[in-house]
């Protein structure tokens, strides 16, 4: 982290640990060995060992995510940009014989918070788009699946989410939020057999009948939510702040379309809860 110009610009760079998120809809996966229509093994993960948890499937990585960030804090406002890079890694063998693959992901984002009205209204607004990122999302939409070679085949992805939040007096908060996020489709068919994601040849006949024979594939095409919310600060004292909260929220889940057609679904929450920060 450096920071410039009297501490109103900043720089930063982390090294964080990978973790491809695959999805190999259609594939038969067994433990991270994905087995390929063509006779070939791609190896995507493995159970940890030594130090970790040996019942968990680690995706291989050949290189941690490089993440790059500015951010600006001019007389109005706070802006940021950001940019990722991701490295997707398996390994194909076919017979006695096999060869690594290695993708490149990444992508670019930013954020701001603009005060609207100096301390009682402000917007906040945030985005990242890129291949290969999807986990940086709440939603953990799949970063990669499969190409009909082996080889990692990073996935589009759009995140974006905006805000309101008023601060009527020193002990009241209210906010509104809308977020998005959505992950493209890759696909192939191969042998009579249909593989990727969002491949229109799965069917999703089943997914709005209770008690179905019928499957339901349903890779998800996005999740979209609005939320609204409050925060009441009612007793702030020396030894603490205790605060109560409520929010109540809509989902709405959409899948790529198949035989059957894309049936959405849709869920609305309801949230409460009460706060003690010591000495806050």
């Amino acid at each position: 982290m450096k920071d410039f110009f009297h501490h109103r610009l900043w720089t930063g760079l982390s090294i964080e640990n990978p973790a491809t998120l695959y999805d190999t809809t259609g594939f038969s996966n067994t433990n991270g060995a994905v087995a390929m229509p063509n006779g070939s093994t791609i190896t995507i993960g493995e159970n940890g060992v030594g130090l970790t948890n040996d019942t968990t499937n680690f995706s291989n990585e050949i290189a941690p995510d490089v993440i790059g960030k500015v951010a600006y804090d001019p007389v109005w406002g706070h802006y940021e940009m950001e940019g990722i890079l991701h490295f997707p890694h398996d390994r194909v063998t076919m017979g006695h014989t096999g060869h690594n693959n290695t993708a490149v992901g990444g992508g670019a984002g930013g954020s701001m918070i603009l005060p609207l009205i100096p301390g009682k209204l402000e917007l906040r607004m945030a985005g990242l788009a890129g291949w290969g990122i999807n986990r940086y999302g709440s939603v953990m939409l799949p970063d990669a699946t499969l190409k009909a070679n082996g080889s990692p085949d990073p996935l589009f992805g759009v995140q974006a989410q905006a805000g309101i939040i008023a601060h009527p007096n020193p002990r009241i908060d209210v906010y509104g939020y809308f977020g998005t996020q959505r992950v493209g489709h890759s696909y192939f068919n191969e042998n009579g057999g249909s593989y990727g994601y969002g491949n229109p040849a799965y069917s999703n006949a089943g997914c709005l009948q209770e008690l179905s024979t019928l499957s339901c594939t349903a890779n998800t095409r996005g999740v979209s939510e609005v939320t609204i919310g409050g925060w009441w600060r009612f007793f702030k004292g020396k030894f603490g702040t205790v605060e109560a909260g409520t929010q109540l929220a809509y989902s709405r889940r959409q899948i790529w379309s198949g035989i059957g057609g894309d049936p959405h679904t849709s869920m609305s929450q309801i949230f409460f809860d009460f706060r003690y920060l010591p000495f806050q």
